[in-house]
């Protein structure tokens, strides 16, 4: 073996990459586990399907890009813009599949902030179909290798966490343009072809600008149900906690043309107690929403050209709000002795459909999920003398019961 084939067999060894679950059931891109990503020889790869509107797949040749976006802040001017880098091209397979490969990635780290978070998006374009998809990622190096791990889990979890299935999840058309380089997407010949990936030099510049503040919006992040007696639930949200927050998309930024399309992870910078309380009870705390005009334009031009339109959360604002919530049912149960108190810091936690409230400017409500981890969890304590249950909504206190009732 020549000094060639060890540096890609090192290469190899380097670079993988987590998709974990963002729990969005309305959209149709599958990301598949970090093993997939492993045998890459440039870099993480993301795999997945892409579907029309229509809900039949992308045609085979059809364009899709990975771009790595400047996370914005709450505190931005309307009018500043962000830059969208290229950091991946490939084309759809047979049945809307596609992998993807990134193959900068210098760049993802450069757009990274100060906790090593990247804000992702997938772009696929079939005939005037463009389906868009936001994620976000943190860095994390785990001796010789690269993660790009769901940033509510924690970095020592990570390696842990990466063999954990990733939930299918599946990219659709929400809008249409153009052409597909109107979106930055193929916008020459040298796009890999059909089935592979790789480096595609870029004949244009992208970006988004922000068009709107949208201020501030209450969240849902966790919710607890003590509902047997003498029991309390209560749920901690410290400095650090993240947030997997959607993300919406329209051609026009009209009211009623808006679709949800994945999502971006946003952390606390203050710590929320939120008590211990008896009953259902649902927490929020407060996010700041920003509207972008998403825009390409040639190389050597002035004039951005926009193609499409997002709403997406940019910053953490505080505070606290605390209601009543209806009690799901839980059959996964389990005794909780008398005097105990048990508590959740990892696993899957549940997705809020409809967490963040938009259906007046929107038309749409968005997404909320928090990761339990040691920044965010949930604990029940049994006050009384005798036994009670701890009940999970998809599975048992110790495995993975997203919701949890006492009983």
């Amino acid at each position: 073996m020549g000094t060639d084939d060890h540096e890609r067999e090192d290469n190899m060894q380097k670079f993988t990459i987590l998709m974990a679950s963002l729990g969005f059931a309305a959209t149709s891109l599958t990301i598949t586990p970090l093993a997939a990503a492993a045998a890459t020889p440039d870099g993480p790869t993301l795999s997945g399907i892409a579907t029309r509107s229509d809900g039949s797949p992308f045609s085979a040749g059809a364009p899709v890009a990975l771009f790595a976006t400047t996370r914005d802040r709450g505190d931005s001017a309307v009018g500043e813009s962000m830059e969208s880098v290229r950091v991946g091209t490939s084309r759809v397979g047979a049945g809307g599949a596609f992998a993807v490969t990134i193959h900068d990635l210098a760049s993802v780290e450069a757009l990274a902030d100060e906790s090593a978070v990247v804000d992702l998006e997938i772009r696929a374009v079939d005939g005037a179909q463009l389906a868009p998809y936001s994620i976000s990622r943190k860095i994390t190096h785990v001796e010789d290798r690269v993660l790009l791990t769901d940033p509510a889990v924690d970095e020592e979890q990570a390696s842990a966490r990466s063999a954990d299935p990733a939930e299918p999840l599946r990219i659709t058309s929400t809008t249409n343009v153009g052409s597909a380089p109107d979106a930055g997407v193929g916008d020459d010949r040298t796009v890999a072809a059909t089935g592979s990936s790789g480096a595609t030099p870029m004949t244009q510049i992208c970006g988004e600008t922000k068009t709107k503040n949208l201020g501030t919006r209450r969240v849902i992040v966790g919710a607890t149900y003590a509902t047997a007696r003498s029991t309390t639930g209560k749920f901690t949200y410290k400095a650090g906690a993240s947030s997997s927050l959607g993300v919406a998309y329209s051609a026009s930024g009209r009211s009623g043309t808006w679709s949800k399309a994945g999502s971006t992870s946003r952390s606390s910078t203050a710590g929320v107690s939120f008590g211990s309380r008896t009953g259902g009870n649902a927490y929020s705390t407060y996010f700041t929403y920003g509207q972008y005009a998403q825009w390409c334009r040639p190389l050597g031009s002035s004039k951005n050209n926009v193609y499409n339109h997002v709403v997406k959360a940019n910053g953490y604002a505080g505070g606290s709000h605390v209601k009543k919530a209806p009690v799901p049912s839980a059959r996964y149960c389990t005794p909780l002795s008398r005097r105990d108190t048990v508590t959740r810091k990892t696993t899957t936690s549940n997705t809020w459909s409809n967490a963040v409230n938009f259906s007046g400017p929107l038309g749409v409500n968005l997404t909320a999920k928090t990761g339990w981890s040691s920044s965010a969890s949930m604990s029940y304590t049994n006050n009384s003398s005798s036994t009670k249950r701890i009940c999970g909504t998809n599975g048992y206190w110790g495995g993975t019961p997203v919701r949890a009732v006492t009983k």
